[in-house]
């Protein structure tokens, strides 16, 4: 039997970023399940390292750490002092 997951509603944290919030939000409301959150993470974090755009990283990068800190319920640094 899996386990529960309820989705969270995220929408007053999207809207509180300028502008880039609404990509975010787009892209959270079409993960559904557990595997396409984990899924988002690795694309947000890949847009993050891959852009030129300082501001663009940086929102991509938080956003991505909130949501492995959500899934997991640990930080997105606990996994960085495990290796």
């Amino acid at each position: 039997m899996k386990a529960l997951f309820i989705k969270p509603d995220l929408s007053m944290y999207f809207k509180a970023m300028p502008l880039i919030g609404i990509w975010l939000n787009e892209d959270y409301n079409k993960a559904d399940t557990i595997d396409e959150m984990v899924s988002l993470v690795h694309k947000w974090l890949t847009i993050a390292e891959t852009t030129t755009n300082p501001v663009k990283k940086q929102w991509y990068e938080i956003a991505a750490h909130n949501m492995y800190s959500i899934i997991t319920k640990k930080t997105y640094q606990s996994l960085l002092l495990c290796d």
